[in-house]
């Protein structure tokens, strides 16, 4: 996925501090889920699913 400026570059939000704050705490919800990880503060990729081989 990519940091969280990148995300809102490419929703067209802008990289204010508003909107990155507000898209890292939307992001941080599926982290919870384990969807998503957070790789490092406001770096976010997706989780690693095991699958049964």
């Amino acid at each position: 996925m990519g940091a969280v400026r990148d995300v809102c570059d490419g929703l067209w939000l802008g990289a204010e501090a508003r909107f990155t704050e507000a898209m890292r705490s939307k992001l941080k919800r599926p982290v919870v889920d384990g969807v998503l990880v957070e790789v490092e503060p406001g770096l976010f990729t997706r989780a690693r699913t095991e699958t049964a081989a």
